[in-house]
């Protein structure tokens, strides 16, 4: 129960609880030494329901900045309220906060290669932003940042910046928000930068800006009901916002008099909908909220959580404050075995257009001067891709693969990306020589994985190969 200082000049102190059973330190953690410290928090030991714990307090000294550094697997819970000013950085295991509020000035989570770290609200209280909130990826399966009760994350009146990058350990999700966002306050505003994707699961109720400058941001849809502007791509940075989160098709229902801006002067923004059987995610503005769409344009992406029914899928339904014919869109990313178009005929409405695809095999052509599996444009109304049925020479698939055999034969190598999961039945290489035309297969952006459904032939390589010639990344 001693008040543990950090009384040096430089440094700091690093507290290990490891082994059996749990340490509570019942007095307070401060400093008396001049200059900044580092308290670190480590261990394999404590869990969820029996945690090491700080009784007392973590509190800067008169002239000293405490940053706090989380690392190890076990779990660490502050169960009083903490002064200290300087960072709060989590590589690995959970930081747990008692129902307490706390402050934090800039809060880092991950950074550690094979790690996994999470910040847990308590049951009650805030935990409020004072600074930006980054997650550095390193090779580490993700971050988390959960709440329970009624705790909330406060952006505390201010432009909040998360900055996450992208891990390929991650599966397309880096960090994960299910705690409520609020800004007690006002004037608070949400800003997404970075390569990775965030993802908001929770009923958030701020009010101000959602900005996506880059990256993914992933919703369920009460996560921005309540904000008033959503911009997505509309700066230097493109930016996509889904609302792949929920697991499930619904209506998206924004706030009234809320605006969606999509794409600016340099920069595309993308929306991307569930589709499942014959229903799709729909996004309805109210009241004065309108649709605008950026010189650079939007694109729009869809991924089938279930078969679909060939037919029409309205997507967003703007009618209420105009309509004008929706224009600026173009076909993003969508789930491989069917074919696509946009449909802008009834006005303030955009609808995509779902058909059978071209039957299978696909051939790999690389025709759209992409490396992409899912590369989709609109050519004077007919859908073209990087794929080709026959041979490749033949004609366009209209589609990128679904449940069918994919077959790589061009003489020189290639370097593809999936980009979205992908689940075909085969894949055969066979290229004109051994030595010439490997192929690589990246997992691109966001969660492309590449599977084989059951009853697959798997890979084929023809005899005068040899496997060797074909590296093949990103498949399980």
């Amino acid at each position: 129960d001693r008040v543990i200082d950090l009384a040096g000049t430089t440094g700091g102190a690093t507290i290990d609880a490891s082994g059996s059973g749990a340490l509570t330190l019942l007095s307070a953690v401060t400093a008396t030494g001049v200059g900044a410290k580092s308290l670190t928090l480590t261990g394999t030991g404590g869990d969820a329901g029996t945690p090491n714990v700080i009784s007392s307090g973590i509190s800067d000294g008169l002239f000293a900045v405490i940053s706090l550094i989380k690392t190890g697997t076990g779990v660490w819970k502050l169960d009083a309220a903490s002064s200290y000013t300087g960072t709060t950085t989590i590589q690995n295991g959970t930081l747990l906060l008692g129902a307490v509020s706390q402050n934090f000035s800039a809060l880092t989570l991950g950074g550690l290669s094979g790690g996994a770290a999470t910040l847990a609200l308590g049951s009650s209280g805030t935990a409020t932003l004072t600074g930006d909130v980054t997650f550095s990826a390193a090779n580490n399966s993700g971050a988390t940042i959960s709440g329970s009760g009624a705790s909330t994350l406060d952006l505390n009146a201010a432009t909040r910046t998360f900055v996450v990058g992208s891990s390929s350990s991650a599966n397309g999700a880096d960090l994960t928000i299910s705690a409520v966002i609020a800004d007690t306050l006002t004037g608070g505003a949400l800003t997404k930068t970075g390569n990775g994707t965030l993802v908001l699961t929770g009923a958030n109720t701020y009010v101000g800006t959602t900005s996506v400058d880059g990256g993914t941001l992933s919703v369920s849809p009460q996560a921005i009901s309540s904000s008033l502007t959503i911009n997505v791509g509309t700066n230097s940075t493109a930016g996509a916002l889904n609302f792949y989160a929920d697991g499930a098709v619904g209506d998206v229902n924004l706030a009234s008099n809320a605006n969606l801006n999509i794409g600016g002067a340099s920069a595309a923004g993308g929306l991307g909908f569930k589709l499942s059987g014959s229903n799709a995610d729909k996004i309805t503005l109210a009241g004065t909220g309108a649709l605008i769409v950026g010189a650079t344009g939007g694109l729009i992406n869809a991924r089938a959580l279930a078969s679909l029914t060939p037919g029409s899928f309205t997507l967003i339904d703007a009618t209420n404050a105009s309509s004008a014919t929706i224009t600026g869109f173009t076909l993003g990313v969508l789930t491989g075995g069917y074919s696509y178009a946009l449909d802008t005929a009834t006005g303030g409405q955009l609808k995509l257009t779902v058909a059978a695809a071209a039957a299978g095999p696909y051939y790999w052509t690389g025709a759209r001067s992409t490396t992409s599996w899912a590369t989709l444009v609109d050519n004077l109304g007919a859908t073209t891709t990087n794929w080709a049925t026959v041979s490749a020479a033949g004609t366009d698939a209209g589609a990128t693969p679904g449940n069918i055999d994919v077959i790589f034969t061009l003489g020189t190598a290639v370097s593809t990306t999936l980009d979205q999961p992908y689940a075909i039945s085969g894949l055969t290489f066979a290229g004109s020589s051994a030595g010439n035309g490997n192929v690589t297969i990246n997992a691109g952006s966001g969660d492309g994985v590449l599977t084989f459904n059951p009853g697959a032939s798997l890979i084929r390589v023809r005899p005068s190969r040899s496997a060797a010639s074909f590296p093949v990344t990103a498949i399980s």
